[in-house]
C-alpha cells in the first residue's frame, strides 16, 4: 500500500526559482516555514504494538530543533518526537526546500525503537516500518552511570564528543558532521529500563543528519546501569560513524525507491506544493518529488 499523499501551501512568486537573497530572506523563511511543518507534524498519530495491544505515542508539539541547511541549498525545517514512556521511539525531520528547485515539503520518519510503529493521518496508515533502529550497544570504556543528574549530563556530555560523523553525498563528496554538544532531548523511561538518556545531533548547516541516542540502560543481572547507545540516520545517503577513532557505524546510499518506501525504518515523503495542508477533500493528484 502506498501513502496517501498531500498538498501544502506555497508561495506562488517567481522568488522560488531564485537563489535567497540575503540574511533577511532566509530568516524571513524560517519564520514562514515552522507553523506549516509543526502542522504537518501535527496531523500524523504514531501508534506502537505494545504486549498489551496498541499505545497512541505522545506527541511533543514543541521542536526540538530549528534548522536550516545553506550547505544544500534553502532548506528551514524541525524535528519533531512521538514518546512511549517518556524515550523518545519515533522522530520526524519536517522541512520547506525554497530553492534550488523544485520547491516541495519534505518529511523524513525514523523509528528509534525495536517495537512495531506506524504513522497515519485519518485513519490510514503511510509509515509502517518492518523493523527499528539497532539496539543499543554499550558505550565502549564508559565510566559508570554517575548518582546526580548534573554529573550525568556532564558524562553524556563528554560521551558524545568521543563519537565523529561523516557524510558522503550522492555525488561522492564527503563532509564531516558537526555535533551539537548540548543534547536537544533529555529523558528517561523507567518502563524501558532508562535512568537517564539524551538525543544528539550531528549537523551539516544546523541540519540533522544523524541522530545519537546514549542511555544509562539497567542491564539484567547488573547492579549499575550502563552506558548504551544507538545511531539513526535522517538523510538517504552514506554516513559512518567512529568512536574514538574506531568505526562502529556505516549505512550505504539508499537507492531511491527504497528510500521512499513506507516500509522501511528510515522514510522520506515529498511533496510539491499545492493549495491548502492535507486538505481532506482535495482532488487534485500531487506528485512525488525527489530532493537534490
Amino acid at each position: 500500500m502506498q501513502p496517501a499523499l498531500f498538498l501544502i501551501a506555497l508561495s506562488t512568486t517567481s522568488a522560488w526559482a531564485q537563489a535567497p537573497s540575503d540574511d533577511e530572506t532566509e530568516a524571513a523563511r524560517a519564520t514562514e516555514s515552522l507553523p506549516v511543518v509543526r502542522k504537518a507534524a501535527e496531523s500524523y498519530v504514531v501508534v506502537e504494538e505494545r504486549p498489551v495491544g496498541k499505545v497512541t505515542l505522545e506527541f511533543h508539539p514543541e521542536p526540538l530543533l530549528q534548522w536550516s541547511n545553506p550547505v544544500g541549498g534553502s532548506f528551514h525545517g524541525a524535528v519533531f518526537i512521538w514518546t512511549a514512556d517518556g524515550r523518545p521511539d519515533v522522530i520526524a525531520s519536517i522541512y520547506r526546500k525554497y530553492v534550488p528547485t523544485p520547491p516541495h515539503l519534505g518529511i523524513e520518519f525514523h523509528s528509534l525503537t525495536n517495537a512495531q510503529v506506524s504513522a497515519g493521518r485519518d485513519g490510514h496508515p503511510e509509515w509502517f516500518p518492518a523493523s527499528g533502529i539497532a539496539a543499543p550497544e554499550p558505550v565502549a570504556d564508559a565510566a559508570t552511570p554517575a548518582d546526580s543528574d548534573a554529573q550525568r549530563l556532564r558524562q553524556l556530555r563528554a560521551l558524545a564528543r568521543e563519537f565523529t560523523a561523516t557524510k558522503t553525498d550522492r555525488k561522492d563528496v564527503t563532509r564531516p558532521l558537526r555535533l551539537l554538544t548540548q543534547p536537544i532531548y533529555r529523558y528517561q523511561s523507567a518502563s524501558q529500563g532508562v535512568v537517564d538518556g539524551a538525543l544528539f545531533a550531528f549537523v551539516e548547516g544546523t541540519d540533522p543528519e544523524v541522530f545519537l541516542l546514549i542511555e544509562a540502560r539497567r542491564t539484567e543481572g547488573k547492579k549499575d546501569s550502563v552506558w548504551h547507545y544507538a545511531l539513526a540516520r535522517m538523510n538517504s545517503v552514506n554516513f559512518r560513524v567512529s568512536h574514538k577513532a574506531r568505526e562502529v557505524w556505516s549505512v550505504p546510499t539508499i537507492p531511491w525507491p527504497q528510500a521512499h518506501n513506507p516500509r522501511e525504518p528510515y522514510t522520506l515523503f515529498t511533496f510539491r506544493p499545492g493549495e491548502g495542508v492535507n486538505p481532506p477533500d482535495d482532488s487534485a493528484e500531487p506528485t512525488s518529488v525527489r530532493p537534490n
